[in-house]
This record gives C-alpha cells, sequence and structure tokens, in this order.
C-alpha cells in the first residue's frame, strides 16, 4: 500500500487543494475509458483518471465500465464472456460520433503505460473479488502501484485488495447515507471513503479525517458544489469536466 499517496491526499485536502480527478476520463466531452478520454483529462488539468475495470474471459482487465458493450460500443456482448482481442475489436468511442471514432476498448496494462508519471489512477473494480490480485500483478507489471487508488463498492473487492501482500491502497465506494461510513470502511480494510457527494457533510469530513482515513467526492459537475467540497477539506474530487473543476478551484 502507498502511504505516501495517501498522505499526500490528506494534505491536499487540509490546504483546500482537493486533487482534480476525471470520472472515466474527461468524460464530458471525450469518450468515457479510452485512451483519448484519458489524454484528454490531462489536457484539461486531471491529476488523476477514475475509470472501471472487469475481467474478460482470457482474464484480462479490460476498462470498461458496463458488464455489456452495447451502450458504448454498438455490439451486444458481456464483456466477462468476450476475450481482451474482441474487446480491443470493438469501436468504444462510436457513441461520440465521427470525430472520436476508432477507440478500442482499453486494456489496463495500456492505459498505465500511457499515463505512468503523468497521472495517477483510481481502478474501480466492477467484476469480482479475484480481480484483485489480477489487478495487483497487472500495477506490478507496469511499476504503478504507488500510483494507484482501487475502489469498489464491494467491501469484499476492497478486502480483497487490501489482504493482499503487500495490500494495495484502496476506497470503499459509498452512494447513500450511511450510519457509520468510518467502521463499515474498517471492516473492510479500506484507507479512503469514495462517497456521492450530495452526502458529504462536515460531520462526514470531520470524522474520516480524525481516522484518518481519505475522503473522495464523486461525481461533482456542478462549480458551488465544487466549492463547497473543498471548503469541508475532501481530498479529492471526481468530475466528468476536470477543466471545469480546475478552472472553478483555480478562480474562487
Amino acid at each position: 500500500m502507498s502511504a505516501n499517496l495517501l498522505q499526500t491526499l490528506l494534505e491536499r485536502g487540509r490546504r483546500g487543494n482537493p486533487v482534480i480527478a476525471a470520472h472515466r476520463g474527461a468524460s464530458a466531452r471525450a469518450p468515457e475509458n479510452t485512451l483519448a478520454g484519458f489524454l484528454a483529462a490531462l489536457d484539461d488539468g486531471a491529476e488523476m483518471v477514475e475509470l472501471d475495470v472487469h475481467l474478460s474471459a482470457d482474464g484480462r482487465l479490460a476498462v470498461i465500465h458496463d458488464e455489456t458493450t452495447e451502450r458504448t460500443t454498438g455490439v451486444r456482448g458481456v464483456v466477462a464472456e468476450m476475450t481482451m482481442a474482441r474487446l480491443h475489436e470493438l469501436d468504444a468511442a462510436r457513441f461520440m460520433g465521427k470525430a472520436w471514432a476508432g477507440q478500442p476498448v482499453p486494456e489496463l496494462g495500456e492505459v498505465l503505460d500511457a499515463v505512468r508519471g503523468r497521472l495517477l489512477v483510481n481502478v474501480e473494480i466492477k467484476g469480482p473479488p479475484e480481480t484483485a490480485p489480477v489487478l495487483a500483478q497487472r500495477l506490478d507489471e507496469h511499476e504503478m502501484r504507488q500510483s494507484v487508488i482501487v475502489s469498489s463498492f464491494d467491501p469484499h473487492a476492497v478486502a480483497a485488495a487490501t489482504t493482499l501482500q503487500p495490500p494495495l491502497l484502496a476506497g470503499l465506494l459509498l452512494d447513500g447515507p450511511i450510519d457509520d461510513p468510518v467502521a463499515v470502511a474498517g471492516a473492510a480494510g479500506a484507507s479512503l471513503v469514495h462517497v456521492a457527494y450530495p452526502y458529504i457533510t462536515a460531520d462526514l469530513a470531520r470524522r474520516t479525517h480524525q481516522a484518518g482515513l481519505g475522503l473522495v467526492a464523486w461525481t461533482v459537475n456542478e462549480p458551488s458544489e465544487m466549492l463547497r467540497l473543498r471548503s469541508l477539506g475532501v481530498d479529492a474530487i471526481i468530475s466528468d469536466d476536470p477543466r471545469l473543476l480546475r478552472d472553478t478551484l483555480a478562480g474562487a
């Protein structure tokens, strides 16, 4: 686990300078979960990209949000039943128009190679807990373990990531109010909580930080909310529009 990355995030939050993170890349203007979208996020001032992974039929890590391929590629298929070679044949930017056409569903290693040394990465595990050791192996192959946060809505997947030796830095995703997020995160071994932004309050921020946990807000596209969350000391803000987030925080 990268203690240095966690401490960097916590220090940024304390200074009112949250990390600017791009949701599935610069998805407000570029095709989500594609190399083009991640590089667009870099151009837009992002410091971290959030992406999603599913295990393919041949045990690779396909970067795609849905369990199926139809929404983003126009081709019907179940990711877990398709090989990475077949996924590469699909155009994941088709729905964004001709200007972006020709972007395949990438394998995680391709993304890591493209952004290493330039962007932090938040990898959301969409599949089963068995994804975690495959992910750890891929991070080690690309020397990216120290620059990656793993996240999941599934506490079992988070626990799978945090009980590896060495463990991965992981956050538990929460999409609603919860009585004791610190206890829930702690039970999974999470070092961060990634909370849907409407549910982030001053009390939640205080409690998570007192427990030494990082606090990440998702998915924030309104300038007023970006500024509110910064005032609460959140450590990173994930947005579909990293340029708007950057400009909003810089101009306030």
